[in-house]
C-alpha cells in the first residue's frame, strides 16, 4: 500500500457515551453529528454537516476472514444507507480499518505498529495531536474544505478480545459515516451499539441532508424529527404477532431458519431490490440466505393477468409449480385487484416456514417496488399495510432495525408476550 497522503483539517467524529437519539420528542441531532463550517460551500459558506458525501473506497488491514466479511456487510449497509458508491481497494482507499498489535503506547498510538500498514509518520504524528488512543479502539475522521468527511483512520488493538474488536469495528465504521456514538475522551472502549439502527437513522439524515443544506438546522432537524418519528410511532404490536407452536406454547411468528429465496419473472432491477432487501432483513435476522430453485421457503414471483376482480387466477401461476396447499392459502387472500399478495405459512414451530409472494406484471415500476417491500416484511413476519411507508425510503432500514431486535429480546424473555413488548420498547427508544 502506497504510503498515504492526506489533505484537509483532522478532526474527531466522536460523542459522549449513552446518548438518546430522541429525547422529550426531539431529535438531539447535535450530539451524534457534528456540524462544522464550509470554507468554500455552493451555498455561501453555510455550516455543512459533517457526513460522507463522496463515493467511498474501503479496506481492511490485518484481520481474520471472517471478521473481514462481518466488516464489509457493514460498511455496505452504510454506503446503501447513505447512497454513496462503495469499492473495496487498497487504491485511493478513503475508509482504511487497521487491525495490528501493540496499537498504542498510553493514549498515543505506536508508529511502528501503524506504518507496516502503510501510514506516513506525518499522519501518525497528527492521529497522535489528541491522545485518544489508549483503549486500543479509535478513529480519526479528516474533514475537507466542503466540511465534509474525506477520509478515515480507524484502529483496532489485537489484544482486545473478540468481543472488544467486533463491538469497535462496528463503532468505527459507523463513525467513519459521520455517526458518533460511544467513544468519548478514548479510555474506555465504545458500548455496543445496533448496526440497523444506526444505518437506519443514517439513511434518515441522508434523506433529509438536501433540505439542510438549503434550509436552517431547525428545519433540518425537524426534518429527522418527522422521519424518525413517522416509524417509532408505530405499533409493534400491530406489525409482529405470535403463534403457537405444537407444544402449544406462544412464540413471534418471525423467521429463524435459514432462508432460501426463489424468485421467477422479474428483470434485473427487479432482481436488485429483492435480494438486496432480503439479504439485509436475513443479516439483520441473524440468518444465512441462499439464491437457488430447490428447496425455496421465500418465494417471489411475477406473472400476468393475476387477478379476476379481487380474486387471484391460480392459472397465471401454472408455470411456476405451486403446491395444493400454496394455491389454496393464497386463493383466500382478499384484495388480489391490487396486483400484490403474499401469504406466510405456519410452521409446526410457530415460525414463518414458507412464504409466497405474488406480483402482476401490470404494475408500474414504483408499484412493484412498494409491493415488494410489502411482500418481503410479510414474510419476514413483519404486517406492513400502510402504502405511504412502504413507498418511504427509510422503510427498508426501519424494519432490518426491528428485525435486528427479535432475537435479542427472544433471548431475553422466556414468553413471548414479554418479548414482544421487549421489542416494543427497545423499538420506541431507538436502543
Amino acid at each position: 500500500m502506497t504510503r498515504l497522503k492526506w489533505l484537509g483539517v483532522l478532526t474527531l467524529a466522536l460523542m459522549a457515551q449513552g446518548l438518546s437519539l430522541v429525547g422529550n420528542a426531539q431529535t438531539r441531532v447535535e450530539e451524534y453529528f457534528k456540524v462544522f463550517p464550509s470554507e468554500r460551500a455552493p451555498d455561501g459558506g453555510k455550516p455543512a454537516l459533517f457526513l460522507r458525501r463522496d463515493p467511498i473506497t474501503a479496506i481492511a488491514i490485518g484481520f481474520e476472514h471472517g471478521q473481514l466479511a462481518r466488516m464489509a456487510t457493514i460498511v455496505t449497509i452504510f454506503a446503501k444507507a447513505s447512497s454513496l458508491p462503495l469499492t473495496f481497494s487498497d487504491k485511493g482507499a478513503n475508509l482504511i480499518l487497521i487491525r495490528a498489535p501493540d496499537t498504542h503506547r498510553g493514549t498515543k498510538l505506536n508508529p511502528e505498529a501503524l506504518r507496516q500498514s502503510g501510514i506516513g509518520l506525518n499522519v501518525i504524528a497528527t492521529m497522535n495531536e489528541d491522545g485518544v488512543w489508549g483503549s486500543g479502539c479509535g478513529i480519526y475522521n479528516f474533514r475537507n474544505k466542503y466540511g465534509s468527511i474525506s477520509a478515515s483512520i480507524g484502529v483496532v488493538d489485537a489484544a482486545l478480545s473478540e468481543d472488544e474488536q467486533r463491538v469497535c469495528s462496528s463503532f468505527i465504521i459507523a463513525a467513519a459515516f459521520g455517526f458518533g456514538l460511544g467513544l468519548n475522551d478514548g479510555t474506555s472502549l465504545p458500548r455496543e451499539v445496533n448496526v440497523y439502527r444506526n444505518a437506519y437513522i443514517v439513511r434518515v439524515v441522508s434523506l433529509c441532508k438536501d433540505i439542510y443544506a438549503q434550509q436552517s438546522n431547525e428545519q433540518y432537524k425537524k426534518c429527522i424529527e418527522g422521519e424518525v418519528s413517522k416509524f417509532l410511532q408505530l405499533d409493534i404490536k400491530a406489525l409482529m404477532h405470535t403463534n403457537a407452536n405444537s407444544a402449544g406454547e406462544d412464540v413471534i411468528f418471525a423467521r429463524t431458519a435459514p432462508i432460501v429465496l426463489g424468485y421467477g419473472g422479474f428483470d434485473q432491477t427487479g432482481i436488485g431490490v429483492i435480494e438486496e432487501t432480503v439479504a439485509l432483513y436475513a443479516e439483520a435476522s441473524s440468518l444465512p440466505v441462499s439464491v437457488s430453485d430447490k428447496n425455496v421457503n421465500l418465494a417471489i414471483l411475477k406473472a400476468e393477468n393475476i387477478s379476476d376482480g379481487d380474486a387471484l387466477r391460480t392459472e397465471s401461476l401454472a408455470k411456476y409449480s405451486l403446491s395444493d396447499e400454496m394455491i389454496r392459502e393464497l386463493v383466500q387472500l382478499p384484495g388480489w385487484s391490487r396486483g400484490c399478495g403474499v401469504y406466510a405459512f405456519r410452521g409446526k414451530d410457530g415460525r414463518v416456514s414458507t412464504s409466497v409472494g405474488i406480483v402482476d406484471k401490470s404494475l408500474s415500476r414504483q408499484d412493484e417496488r412498494d409491493c415488494l417491500n410489502f411482500i418481503i416484511s410479510m414474510s419476514f413476519g413483519v404486517e406492513v399495510h400502510s402504502k405511504e411507508l412502504a413507498r418511504d425510503d427509510a422503510f427498508t432500514y426501519a424494519i432490518a432495525y426491528l428485525l435486528s431486535i427479535v432475537p435479542i429480546c427472544e433471548r431475553e424473555n422466556r414468553d413471548a408476550k414479554s418479548a414482544l413488548k421487549c421489542i416494543g420498547e427497545r423499538y420506541e427508544r431507538l436502543n
